[in-house]
């Protein structure tokens, strides 16, 4: 759904559509995002249009982001029942979590409309609790 028109160049950054009550957003290109994207667009080209575009130069449907997705998961030793976006999605906030990232950040980012939603990754582990404790033994 990303479209040339949803790029500014200026400020690096992307107009998100969001599906599924999802709030959309803006997101900032990191510089590795944008070397990428800079290469892909002197691939793509200036055309107005979808970003990435099937061999048809149509959006790629869901459908076969969903076959690729497969495909790509099961040649990097995925296991089947992980390979969807659902589960990048997870990861992605499982992340930015575990990076100390506040939970309401984390919510924007991905566009959660509801917080709980973002909550639900926020699992205390073992080594966030050491990394709490060693805090703790330096506050005074």
């Amino acid at each position: 759904m990303i479209e040339l028109r949803d790029y500014d160049a200026k400020v690096e950054r992307l107009f998100i559509r969001r599906l599924k009550g999802s709030h959309s957003g803006i997101h900032h290109l990191c510089p590795e995002e944008a070397r990428a994207f800079h290469a892909w667009l002197k691939l793509r080209g200036t055309v107005p249009g979808p970003i990435f575009r099937s061999n048809r130069k149509e959006p790629i449907s869901r459908r076969m982001l969903d076959v690729l997705m497969k495909k790509y998961g099961e040649c990097a030793g995925i296991p089947k029942a992980l390979r969807h976006f659902h589960i990048l999605k997870h990861t992605c906030v499982t992340h930015l979590l575990a990076k100390g990232f506040h939970v309401d950040q984390v919510q924007d980012w991905v566009g959660h409309a509801n917080i709980q939603n973002t909550m639900k990754y926020g699992h205390t582990t073992n080594s966030r609790r050491a990394e709490m404790a060693e805090q703790l033994r330096e506050w005074k």
